[in-house]
């Protein structure tokens, strides 16, 4: 029923065998029961909403995707809200998303605070049910006296493995990959990101069993062709160390939210200078 579309005809069975599970009717292992309401929660997901918070790096395939490159140290804050009109889908489905970011600090006096705050509107969709290829159509809506309208066209793919919380062991294999790019219509103006993380998530059950640690290897490379020649291609890697708190969960549905703070340190390997140093970011994904 889920792979016609029919999510809600698919919930309903998964709930059914949660309750039968839960009252030895079924015989399913913790992990494959968790599975089942990771199932139920991603299925009945209608909206979403994302806060960040990067130091020296943004998230891939964040909302803070296609911001100005910057060279020297800053921060940048963003935030996001989306819509699913039409579900779920099993996994092929389309987003309405609003929000918008800012610098709230830079060094050396770079531009920063309200005159650097840009708004964003956009549509996006994931036409593949198994593979995480998204397109999307945004509008840039000037807010400061630094932003910009703009039209914007974004591609962004990713592929995953490990990243959801496990309950069968306390630690695994994990691996995270995500390239994007972007075209500005007005600014004529293109841009590309691309970041792989690999490494070992590590339950730590003594203090929470839904908190995470991940320490793992990265590589980063991005590009910005309104940047000066040299500049416009960084590219690093490093070790980084992230942690994980899952939260927002129900007898029927696995944790639907988390934080996560992710510290990296990488060393350049050519380009820009911005490609190394330490990189921070902070997220909240509700």
């Amino acid at each position: 029923s889920g792979r016609l579309g029919r999510s809600d005809v698919a919930v309903n069975y998964f709930k059914q065998a949660i309750d039968a599970a839960e009252a030895g009717r079924l015989a399913l292992t913790p992990q494959r029961l968790f599975e089942t309401r990771r199932e139920v929660a991603d299925r009945t997901r209608s909206w979403g909403a994302t806060l960040s918070l990067g130091y020296r790096g943004v998230s891939p395939g964040g909302q803070l995707a296609g911001a100005p490159a910057t060279i020297g140290d800053s921060l940048q804050a963003g935030m996001e809200v989306y819509w699913r009109p039409a579900g779920y889908r099993d996994g092929s489905y389309v987003e309405l998303y609003g929000g918008g970011f800012q610098t709230p600090w830079a060094k050396g006096g770079a531009p920063s605070g309200g005159q650097t705050a840009q708004g964003m509107l956009g549509a996006r969709v994931k036409p593949f049910r198994s593979t995480n290829l998204v397109l999307a159509v945004e509008r840039r809506v000037k807010i400061g006296s630094l932003s910009s309208n703009d039209w914007l066209l974004r591609a962004g793919y990713s592929y995953t493995h490990g990243t959801d919380l496990r309950i069968d062991t306390d630690s695994w294999f994990t691996t995270q990959v995500y390239a994007e790019a972007g075209r500005f219509l007005r600014a004529h103006r293109g841009y590309a990101t691309f970041e792989a993380d690999v490494g070992r998530s590590i339950r730590l059950k003594d203090i929470d069993a839904r908190l995470v640690l991940f320490p793992h290897l990265v590589l980063a490379l991005d590009h910005d062709s309104k940047l000066a020649s040299g500049q416009r291609t960084a590219s690093g890697a490093g070790v980084g160390l992230a942690a994980r708190y899952w939260f927002n969960e129900n007898r029927h549905q696995a944790p639907r939210s988390y934080v996560d703070v992710s510290l990296q340190y990488r060393a350049r390997l050519g380009g820009g200078t911005r490609g190394k140093g330490v990189f921070l970011r902070i997220t909240f994904n509700y």
